[in-house]
C-alpha cells in the first residue's frame, strides 16, 4: 500500500503531551522508558474494530456493482477481517496529545489531584522512534478522510487478488482461498487501523507511536500488567536520549499547586533533567467531591 507512508507525513508540533499519574511519571523518568500498549487493550472499545465497520459498510454499499469474482473475494475478506484484525498479530501504541492542559484528559487518564502531563520534545521522540522501528503519526478523526482511505484499501485488495489470475478460480472456490493474499497486507492494515479514531475523540488531537506488528509472542519482549478485567500486554519504548527529551511538565488540577510543582522540580533535578525547567500548573478549576 504505497499510500501508507503518506499517513505519517504530518508535521507534529514542537511538543506533545503524555498524561499520567505521579507514579507513572516517576516510572517513566527513573526507568527511562514509556509503555506502548497492545492497541486492543486501550480505553476506546472501537480501537481497530472501527476500521472493520467502515470497510464492511463501503463494501456492502457497492455490493451490486461487484463481479462474481469480487463478491466471492470480498465475502472472504470480511470474514478474514473479523478473524485477523479483531484478534491477529499484535501492534503496540503509545499516545500523546497536542494539548497539555485538557480537562477531558485530566479526567480520563489521571487520578484525582495526582496527575501530570509530560511535554515530550517531538524531534527527540521521532529520533528514538526510528531507532526502535516505530512510526509516529497523527490520529485521523475526520470521517470523510477515513472513508477516502477505506476506498483506497478496497481498491488495493481488488488489484492484489485480481493479479493472481492463475489462482483465481482456486482461490474463489476455496472457503479461505484468498486468505494468503490478505495476509500480505495485514501489517499495513493494522498500521492504518491504529491511526483511525472515532470523531467524538477529536478534541484530544492525538499523536501515536506505533510499533511494527509482532507475530512471535515468545521471543518478543512483551510485558504484562494487571488491568481491571485482564492482563494487558505492553512493550517498553526506550527513552534514553542524548537530546533534551522533556520540554515541560504541567501539574494537573490539585489543591496543592505550589507544593506539587516544587517537589517535581527537585525530583527532576535529582534524575538529571534540569533542562526541563518549565513546570507549570494547570489552573483548571476542577475539584473531586
Amino acid at each position: 500500500m504505497d499510500f501508507l507512508e503518506t499517513l505519517f507525513l504530518d508535521t507534529p508540533p514542537k511538543t506533545v503531551y503524555h498524561y499520567a499519574s505521579l507514579s507513572a511519571m516517576m516510572g517513566i523518568i527513573e526507568n527511562k522508558c514509556i509503555w506502548a500498549t497492545d492497541i486492543r487493550y486501550l480505553n476506546d472499545l472501537k480501537e481497530l474494530v472501527g476500521i472493520i465497520d467502515l470497510l464492511n459498510s463501503v463494501i456492502n454499499k457497492n455490493w451490486a456493482k461487484y463481479s462474481l469474482f469480487d463478491t466471492a473475494m470480498f465475502r472472504q475478506f470480511k470474514d478474514w477481517l473479523k478473524l485477523r484484525v479483531g484478534d491477529g498479530n499484535m501492534i503496540f501504541t503509545c499516545s500523546f496529545s497536542e494539548n497539555g492542559n485538557l480537562l477531558s484528559q485530566w479526567r480520563s487518564y489521571c487520578p484525582p489531584d495526582k496527575g501530570v502531563s509530560i511535554g515530550f520534545n517531538t524531534s527527540a521522540l521521532k529520533d528514538l522512534s526510528k531507532v526502535q522501528k516505530y512510526c509516529f503519526g497523527k490520529c485521523i478523526y475526520d470521517r470523510y478522510n477515513q472513508l477516502e482511505i477505506i476506498k483506497k484499501i478496497i481498491k488495493y485488495v481488488q488489484e492484489l487478488c485480481s493479479k493472481r489470475s492463475e489462482e483465481k478460480k482456486i482461490m474463489a472456490n476455496k472457503p479461505q482461498g484468498f486468505y494468503p493474499a490478505f495476509n500480505e497486507i495485514e501489517n499495513e492494515l493494522l498500521m492504518i487501523a491504529s491511526l483511525f479514531k472515532d470523531p467524538s475523540f477529536e478534541e484530544e488531537n492525538e499523536w501515536r507511536l506505533i510499533s511494527e506488528t509482532k507475530t512471535n509472542y515468545v521471543k518478543t519482549p512483551i510485558h504484562y500488567r494487571e488491568g481491571k478485567t485482564s492482563l494487558i500486554p505492553y512493550l517498553k519504548f526506550n527513552l534514553e536520549s542524548k537530546e533534551s527529551l522533556y520540554d515541560e511538565i504541567i501539574v494537573g488540577p490539585t489543591p496543592n499547586n505550589n507544593l506539587s510543582m516544587s517537589s517535581i522540580i527537585r525530583y527532576l533535578s535529582k534524575y538529571s533533567h534540569p533542562k526541563c525547567n518549565i513546570i507549570r500548573s494547570s489552573r483548571i478549576p476542577y475539584r473531586v467531591f
